[in-house]
């Protein structure tokens, strides 16, 4: 039996987009939303017309519970504050944040001086190429799933490699020398 539905679901979503603390969920939240969500879908797939809303509202609830309970995490993690009603996996991801925050602050605050990076106005980082455009770029989601763009025409830029060669294949840019 099921504890989370998609009112206690919507009520969860409420709670943690007004409140800064981490909503209160049962330990094993994920596993049951993840099992609401494969119900609502089967039934959405047999009564679309009585369950698809529901599921694709149940979905979307689900989705934004997760943005939120991540950016708290972090955000706590990071400002070394207690968190509390952490549940499953998030415990794990909250202590790997707070290893990777100490392993930094040692590195940043340490007796050894930190290298910086070259400012060369020339220098292009491994894996970049400079590009001019040559017209106007409307902004675009690549197959590796990072946006790019807009850019206007005439705009210099240090991008991937991968996109940067696509926009010249296309006739969007041109390389700059290095």
């Amino acid at each position: 039996m099921l504890f989370v539905d998609y009112h206690k679901l919507r009520e969860i979503e409420r709670e943690e987009l007004e409140s800064g603390m981490l909503a209160k969920v049962s330990p094993t939240f994920y596993g049951e939303a993840k099992a609401l969500l494969q119900e609502l879908k089967k039934k959405a797939s047999e009564q679309p017309s009585l369950y698809y809303r529901e599921y694709e509202g149940a979905e979307r609830s689900f989705s934004k519970i997760i943005t939120k309970r991540l950016e708290k995490i972090m955000l706590n993690t990071a400002k070394n504050e207690e968190i509390s009603n952490l549940v499953g996996p998030e415990i794990d991801l909250h202590t790997a944040i707070r290893g990777a925050l100490t392993t930094f602050n040692s590195e940043v605050e340490g007796s050894e001086p930190i290298k910086e990076a070259k400012q060369d106005k020339d220098f292009t980082p491994e894996g970049k190429m400079k590009i001019v455009t040559t017209k106007y770029v409307d902004a675009y989601i690549a197959p590796n799933g990072e946006q790019y763009g807009p850019y206007a025409e005439g705009e210099h830029l240090i991008i991937d490699a991968g996109e940067a060669k696509w926009l010249i294949d296309q006739g969007y840019a041109k390389k700059l020398d290095d």
